[in-house]
């Protein structure tokens, strides 16, 4: 698939071709988007990740990040990510009529559910304003964001360069592009919020301020002495599928 509306608002340089794997389960029309953390790849999310929604009758899809596994182009850190995402989905739409979406990323996959949560409210309402289709319009029926930060220079010490790679025009575009509770606040599909309290790369705070933000239903898991994405090292595993299992059930 080919990365158009990252083209679409940032130019032909940022159209590159992005790959993902594809997980059927029988006949479900249920599924699961599965976004990864920085340097991984489609195949641990779904391997870690994707056995879980498998097992509850979901076909999983499991992305490569642009710059990743075997996606074209380069990491822009959360907001282009974002806008391939949404083709993601656009695609599953036109070949597979899902009755339901979910969308579950960690960190940097986290970051790129949290850009696109509101994603209508907040392309219309941007610097360069976009119409876009919302999400539940897309039969996206919930959000897991797990270890997800929210700005994007909070990483990056020179914005004046990273507004550039992050397929942005200006600093100005970067305040409100590169800050992912402008499309928090419009969010009104169902979110869980993941996080461990002892996170040094990505503080707690972050989640804290997701959830404070979001403006309808919403779960927050904060697990106590653990650390950045850890479900990806096998922690709290069993805690983690019953999370997540609950929160799935509840919306």
């Amino acid at each position: 698939m080919m990365a158009e509306t990252a083209a679409m608002f940032s130019g032909e340089r940022y159209k590159v071709k992005l790959h993902s794997y594809v997980y059927l389960n029988n006949d479900s029309k249920k599924w699961v988007i599965l976004c990864h953390a920085n340097m991984l790849n489609g195949k641990i999310m779904s391997r870690k990740i994707g056995s879980f929604y498998y097992e509850w009758g979901y076909n999983v899809l499991a992305i490569d990040s642009r710059g990743f596994g075997k996606s074209k182009g380069s990491v822009a850190v959360g907001f282009l990510e974002a806008l391939d995402l949404y083709d993601w989905i656009i695609y599953l739409n036109k070949e597979y009529k899902p009755e339901e979406i979910i969308l579950h990323g960690c960190s940097l996959g986290g970051a790129t559910v949290n850009f696109i949560s509101g994603i209508d409210g907040f392309m219309k309402n941007g610097t360069h304003s976009k119409d876009l289709i919302s999400l539940k319009d897309l039969g996206v029926k919930g959000l897991v964001e797990d270890s997800g930060y929210i700005k994007i220079g909070d990483f990056k010490s020179d914005n004046k360069k990273l507004y550039k790679r992050c397929g942005l025009f200006s600093e100005e575009d970067f305040e409100y592009y590169g800050n992912a509770l402008n499309s928090l606040k419009y969010c009104d599909i169902p979110m869980m919020v993941i996080h461990g309290d002892r996170d040094t790369m990505v503080t707690p705070d972050n989640a804290e301020k997701i959830y404070e933000t979001l403006k309808g239903k919403k779960d927050i898991w904060m697990v106590r002495d653990q650390w950045h994405i850890f479900i990806l090292l096998d922690k709290e595993k069993d805690a983690y599928k019953a999370h997540l299992k609950n929160f799935i059930d509840s919306i």
